[in-house]
């Protein structure tokens, strides 16, 4: 960790971040870089694809950098380091930053390469579940501090031995300028599904293992087959075009098959998830707060009996600790039968997370961190 620093363009921060498509990552670090610089921080985003996500930062006139930052412990990455190194090198010097963020795990051994030449100190977004083992392979640990997304990562964290002064819970942000209540009092989304008797079920994620969308169809077919109004959709792109038929493959049944539907990617989240009866996840994330704002429940499932602050169980959220989709189903199903148990819940997960999970709380935490890593007296 480094401790003494060179002259710095002024409060100038770069963001090494995904680029490409406006995905939960993406949208979180946008939010915080449209805000840097009302609070007196200059951004600079250093991207790995084209796509929404510069598009978006254009728009805003935020500087941006498109270069390669391929897997580090790949093959390919490690050949081609060679050749994209320098490049990224030379462009963070034009850019002499105070600090570098890595706005996920797989960044942070480029920002830690940056930095070491530039002398700065660097900070370590992580978004998901760690282990031991993944803290020492993306050299999380060398950072001068660590960002959790969920205090049960965070906690994680310190069992496997990181500092607990290196580390800030800075929960993502809902954008409630676009997931509001209003959203659901006109859902083309459920015109575009004829879903006017239907009770709408929905999973959001790409199409592969780490959302468990096995598991869903699983559920879904379990369900189906006791409430003959159920709908199930899967909202995202296939990333796993194996996995997706393995997915299919695990719902036998015909019906529930053909009430089994794959919408693709969608850019009009609020519209999808206000005509949802019911989100479920099997894996977190940020979506199931989007869902909270406009006033849709959630039954969040977990394997490990391990959920967000901010589904509360009975109060904010249904919380299944089972791998059983049977006990899963029963669950859902008194779900669908109780439209007054719903309506609680959403009124209450909705106040909660309008008071809690605002993007002005945030970027303020956020900037906090770095007003710490770059005070003078440190």
């Amino acid at each position: 960790m480094m401790q003494s620093m060179p002259d710095h363009s002024p409060r100038k921060i770069l963001l090494l971040a995904r680029g490409g498509s406006l995905d939960g990552a993406q949208r979180q670090t946008l939010y915080l870089a449209l805000q840097l610089p009302r609070l007196g921080y200059t951004p600079h985003l250093l991207l790995n694809a084209d796509g929404p996500m510069r598009d978006h930062l254009h728009a805003a006139n935020i500087p941006n950098t498109v270069l390669p930052m391929r897997g580090w412990r790949t093959l390919r990455g490690f050949l081609c380091r060679p050749f994209d190194l320098p490049r990224l090198r030379q462009c963070a010097a034009s850019i002499n930053p105070a600090l570098i963020h890595a706005c996920d795990i797989y960044k942070v051994r480029y920002a830690l390469a940056l930095a070491r030449r530039l002398r700065c100190p660097t900070i370590a977004h992580v978004r998901g579940p760690v282990t031991p083992r993944d803290l020492t392979k993306h050299a999380v640990t060398r950072t001068d501090a660590v960002i959790a997304i969920a205090s049960r990562y965070a906690t994680a964290m310190q069992r496997a031995g990181l500092a607990a002064n290196r580390l800030h819970v800075i929960d993502d942000a809902v954008d409630f300028d676009r997931f509001t209540p209003a959203a659901r009092a006109d859902s083309s989304f459920r015109r575009e599904y004829n879903l006017h008797d239907t009770l709408a079920v929905g999973i959001v994620g790409r199409v592969e293992p780490f959302k468990k969308i096995r598991e869903f169809a699983q559920l879904a077919q379990l369900t189906i087959q006791q409430n003959a109004r159920a709908k199930f959709f899967v909202i995202g792109e296939t990333a796993d075009a194996d996995y997706h038929r393995s997915v299919l493959h695990a719902i036998p049944d015909a019906h529930a098959r053909q009430n089994l539907i794959f919408t693709g990617r969608r850019d009009d989240m609020p519209n999808v998830l206000a005509g949802l009866d019911v989100l479920v996840t099997l894996s977190g994330g940020s979506v199931m707060f989007e869902a909270q704002a406009v006033g849709t429940p959630v039954l969040s499932i977990s394997h490990a009996g391990q959920f967000s602050d901010h589904t509360r169980h009975n109060e904010t959220a249904l919380c299944l600790h089972t791998t059983d989709m049977h006990a899963a189903a029963d669950c859902l199903l008194q779900l669908l039968a109780d439209p007054a148990r719903r309506a609680a819940l959403a009124a209450c997960a909705q106040t909660h997370v309008q008071a809690q999970l605002s993007i002005t709380a945030m970027v303020q935490k956020t900037v906090r961190v770095y007003d710490a890593l770059l005070s003078p007296a440190r």
